[in-house]
């Protein structure tokens, strides 16, 4: 929903009914050209030519354009969907201590590095960047361009009302 709606020139968080239901329609309408709406299990259709396109995570699709030289990604000109892992600790963990060290290690430069260097994940650990392969540094899959970050935005909570509206779309879409 969230990428129609950002295509449709509408935030991927709107909280607007009469937008909601546009994006909606619009799913309905492309639903006959659509394998299937899962965030998983497209990888190895794309590679083998079973789909032409598929939307997923640029870290999956680094290891699909390596398996499958004819394979891009694309960010759409319109923007995507901004995402980030996170660390927490627990309310009442044992050690907070070592959790703080723990995570304290995980954003050292060198640490971030490795991550990226190992899993093709991105960073936005600045100290990281120059210890990061030049070609993974270099690439804008995994290090799009400013320009077009700016027309991206992370995905919010929306109020209870909206979550259910679209909640009742994506049953009516991904059931009939």
């Amino acid at each position: 929903m969230g990428a129609v709606l950002k295509s449709l020139g509408h935030s991927y968080n709107s909280v607007d009914p009469a937008e909601i239901e546009a994006a909606y329609q619009k799913l309905v309408e492309l639903k006959p050209a659509i394998a299937s709406f899962t965030s998983d299990g497209w990888r190895d259709q794309l590679v083998t030519g079973d789909l032409i396109m598929s939307m997923g995570y640029s870290v999956d699709a680094i290891d699909v354009m390596a398996a499958n030289p004819d394979v891009k990604y694309v960010i759409p000109a319109s923007g995507s969907s901004l995402w980030t892992d996170t660390m927490v600790i627990p309310k009442g963990a044992p050690n907070t201590e070592a959790a703080y060290a723990w995570m304290d290690y995980l954003l050292s430069p060198e640490s971030a590095a490795r991550v990226v260097n190992q899993l093709k994940i991105a960073t936005p650990n600045r100290a990281a960047l120059d210890k990061i392969d030049p070609e993974l540094r270099n690439n804008p899959s995994l290090f799009p361009p400013e320009e077009l970050l700016t027309k991206c935005e992370g995905i919010a909570p929306v109020p209870p009302e909206v979550s259910e509206l679209l909640d009742k779309y994506w049953t009516q879409l991904t059931s009939a």
